[in-house]
């Protein structure tokens, strides 16, 4: 899974689309920014987090 956010527009674009994970996968994901069409590269010591919620039944 690659993820790109595009700090111009705070747009995220999810390849492939739609962003899905299933309970006991190994899913890598890769994410990157952009500013101006270039990769920002993020601070030393900066952390990501991201949640994962059930889906509605």
């Amino acid at each position: 899974m690659k993820i790109t956010v595009n700090l111009d527009t705070q747009a995220v674009i999810t390849q492939p689309a739609p962003l899905r994970f299933k309970a006991g996968c190994f899913n890598p994901v890769e994410i990157s920014f952009t500013r101006n069409s270039q990769p920002v590269p993020l601070p030393e010591g900066a952390v990501i987090e991201y949640a994962l919620k059930p889906r509605k039944q």
